[in-house]
């Protein structure tokens, strides 16, 4: 194949490729915006699966410290069972001043750590619930973000597009190369 064959094969072929060349860069630009896409659902969606998990061991923590704070009470009954029964063996009557204070000194003790486990767990619980409203937003923005760089990215390939027609159109258009029309040669 000569070289004045060879150019004649590419001056043809240049429309083509330039045409192909617009096609691929908008077709690159359109998976690019879709990746985008499905990356920020990805993330949404993981964030919402965490923010689920830390709901439920939210929970968890509360049951685990209402069973903690009922422990806490039968253990109490079961030590001022014991107090009573001391008090009646020693041959000191159950109703005894001394017996009694000791008892309510004992049900008072148990009422302040029953609360301090319920507040405790409640604590934990709700630092874990705004935790999850953390990554519900996380989420959610992370799919906003990624919806705005899928459309600027869907508006470059549109861009694309057009320049390149508009290029082609400039340099192949009538009259074939060299015989472009400008912008003045339609007035």
């Amino acid at each position: 194949m000569s070289l004045a064959s060879l150019t004649s094969l590419f001056t043809k072929a240049s429309p083509f490729m330039a045409g192909a060349g617009t096609a691929l860069s908008a077709f690159g630009q359109l998976q690019q915006g879709q990746g985008y896409l499905e990356h920020g659902m990805i993330q949404n969606a993981a964030a919402q699966f965490a923010a689920e998990q830390l709901r439920q061991n939210a929970n968890a923590v509360v049951a685990s410290t209402q069973r903690s704070a009922q422990d806490i009470g039968r253990n109490a009954a079961y030590v001022m069972s014991t107090q009573l029964a001391r008090a009646a063996a020693s041959g000191g009557g159950a109703s005894d001043p001394t017996v009694m204070n000791l008892i309510a000194r004992t049900a008072g003790e148990t009422s302040y750590r029953q609360q301090v486990a319920l507040y405790s767990g409640e604590a934990q619980a709700r630092q874990m619930q705004i935790s999850a409203a953390a990554a519900e937003w996380s989420g959610q923005q992370e799919l906003r973000v990624a919806k705005r760089a899928s459309e600027s990215a869907d508006i470059s390939a549109v861009s694309t597009v057009a320049s390149g027609g508009v290029s082609l159109f400039e340099k192949y258009g009538r009259g074939g190369i060299g015989g472009g029309m400008s912008a003045n040669d339609g007035m």
